[in-house]
């Protein structure tokens, strides 16, 4: 397994260093989205990342408050659009309703849209590795 991790903005090393330590040596941070609206849809920057087992959100990008949530406690992760931005959400097996995960903008719409079929296809057993390497070259597609 790669162990690159891709991220869709440039990062001091200090930033990069706490999205980093969301992961462990097992399952380190694969990729992560850097947006710039919070959950209540005030412009700040926030920051979801991803490992081989769960999904971690920065959130108030600080690295001290931050949900873990475990691909196997998800029972359906999608996305739900609004006039100018948009969540992903999730509908966790022991909730009755879906959460809302995290917002964006539309400008990081591709990637969360990535991120939603990487968590989809890893959680129906697709091979994990196929599954980097198509967030792999969705980032360099956005980047370049």
């Amino acid at each position: 397994m790669c162990t690159e991790l891709h991220v869709n903005k440039h990062l001091t090393n200090a930033e990069l260093d706490i999205i980093k330590s969301f992961g462990s040596e097992e399952a380190p941070v694969i990729f992560a989205i850097v947006g710039d609206v919070s959950a209540e849809g005030k412009y700040s920057r926030s920051t979801i990342a991803v490992t081989s087992s769960e999904i971690i959100v920065d959130l108030d990008n600080s690295g001290d408050n931050v949900e873990r949530i475990n691909f196997s406690d998800i029972e359906k992760l999608y996305a739900k659009r609004m006039y100018g931005n948009a969540f992903i959400r999730a509908k966790m097996k022991d909730e009755d309703k879906p959460r809302n995960v995290f917002r964006y903008t539309f400008s990081i719409a591709q990637l969360c849209d990535s991120l939603i079929l990487f968590v989809n296809n890893v959680r129906g057993g697709d091979d994990l590795d196929a599954q980097i390497e198509a967030i792999a070259a969705t980032y360099e597609k956005q980047l370049s």
